[in-house]
């Protein structure tokens, strides 16, 4: 029997990089396992402790203010469930 949480494990759809800062536009794409599930999405992109970006859909678009490392922080909710992943 498989588990909830394994049915509804993110996926990531990432740019391929190097990336630069300035005004261009970053978009990260995220999934659920499976698409029979509705889901609710968190995303909290950070650089060092200030946060960038935040959004509540599948995806989150950014514009990096400066180089460096950026830390991406994504979760998918079964939604009416409370189970996440």
């Amino acid at each position: 029997m498989e588990s909830v949480s394994n049915r509804i494990a993110p996926s990531l759809s990432l740019p391929v990089g190097p990336l630069w800062e300035g005004p261009g536009e970053i978009v990260l794409v995220g999934t659920g396992a499976n698409a029979e599930i509705a889901y609710d999405y968190s995303w909290v992109v950070t650089k060092g402790a200030d946060i960038v970006a935040t959004g509540n859909t599948a995806e989150v678009r950014f514009a990096a203010p400066d180089d460096g490392v950026y830390r991406v922080q994504f979760q998918t909710t079964a939604e009416g469930t409370g189970v996440g992943a």
